[in-house]
């Protein structure tokens, strides 16, 4: 018979926990941040390229790499979008791809956003820390 020998940090039953390594919670290059100024303009062209739809959106939350915006609109998977602060303490625009879409209880479209290019810090900074204008 085998006895197993403890140092008395064990669990109560008497065995050592191992500890393994630490593992995040976070799966994303870039952690996202809430919104606190949240109102954007988010607009693409629609199937065919027959025109550019521009609506008034929420941005519910941001990273350099990507955000999640709610809109009246759906905008379909894989196209791409260009999203806009509503603040005019910043007037670019950031171009991004539509990673995923669903529809929420109201009515209204979540949509999961990917960057192509980082987003620039003033158009974050707004964001997450509110306007400046």
């Amino acid at each position: 018979m085998e006895t197993r020998r403890t140092t008395g940090r064990g669990s109560a039953s008497g065995h050592a926990r191992r500890r393994g390594p630490h593992i995040s919670l976070e799966r994303r290059l870039h952690p996202r941040l809430p919104a606190v100024d949240y109102r954007v303009w988010i607009g693409g062209w629609r199937s065919g390229g027959a025109a550019f739809e521009t609506v008034a959106a929420r941005l519910e939350n941001i990273s350099r790499g990507g955000a999640r915006v709610v809109s009246p609109l759906a905008f379909a998977e894989g196209q791409e979008v260009w999203l806009r602060l509503a603040s005019p303490a910043y007037a670019g625009c950031v171009r991004a791809d539509v990673l995923e879409v669903s529809t929420l209880a109201g009515g209204d479209h979540a949509a999961r956003l990917q960057f192509r290019e980082e987003c620039p810090a003033p158009f974050l900074e707004i964001a997450t820390r509110g306007g400046f204008a």
